[in-house]
């Protein structure tokens, strides 16, 4: 996750340190001094990610598990975001790697596969809303009850509320998913020239509000 969101000259954090137990290593390092070494763990990351692709198209099954293991969580915090119900996130999320072994064969470029991933998991949310939507009256919607493990990301969850809905998106999946624009870009399927002025408009609202309340 990025630790940080840099608006104007201010320097907020979204989590005081960076954990890298998850992957195998034994402590926690200040988010301010591991800009390197963090740039080489996520590339060794996503090679093993590449190959664990490789192998469950190959047919070992058990790939299917460990890249659950490496994706579960993020992709259980992006929904929690989007529709505001644990319960309902969690679901989701699991429609999801259902599909993943059906469909899976048919993805190319193994490098895409976490934007492949969060594109599926993103369809999987707008099919849910807009099945809400006809279900229930709009004075009947969940409350927004965001109160799941978002990894000391407290300071600025309030904050997205202040967004509109293309922008938060924007923000949630790159500071809070760690999404490079790339990735956005084929999440959602816009250029990646509007992803980068969406999270330039969100960061300029952003230091607008903090602005006035501080």
């Amino acid at each position: 996750m990025r630790t940080t969101l840099i608006i104007g000259s201010s320097l907020h954090c979204l989590g005081d340190e960076i954990n890298l137990n998850a992957h195998g290593y034994t402590g926690t390092t200040s988010a301010l001094f591991i800009g390197p070494i963090v740039d080489n763990f996520k590339l060794m990351i996503e090679a093993e990610i590449e190959i664990l692709v490789l192998e469950l198209q190959a047919g070992r099954r058990a790939a299917l598990g460990e890249l659950y293991q490496h994706f579960h969580v993020s992709m259980r915090k992006y929904a929690v975001l989007r529709v505001s119900d644990a319960m309902v996130a969690e679901d989701l999320v699991q429609n999801v790697w259902l599909q993943v072994t059906k469909r899976v064969m048919r993805l190319r470029d193994v490098s895409l596969f976490r934007s492949w991933l969060f594109k599926a998991l993103r369809w999987e949310i707008i099919d849910w809303q807009r099945k809400a939507s006809k279900e229930l009256p709009s004075s009947s919607a969940p409350e927004t009850t965001v109160s799941t493990d978002i990894n000391d990301a407290s300071y600025v969850l309030p904050l997205l509320t202040k967004l509109a809905d293309e922008e938060r998106e924007m923000v949630e999946l790159y500071y809070l998913n760690d999404m490079s624009v790339r990735e956005i870009s084929l999440i959602v399927d816009v250029p990646m020239g509007t992803v980068k002025s969406r999270l330039h408009r969100a960061r300029e609202q952003l230091k607008r509000h903090i602005e006035q309340t501080g």
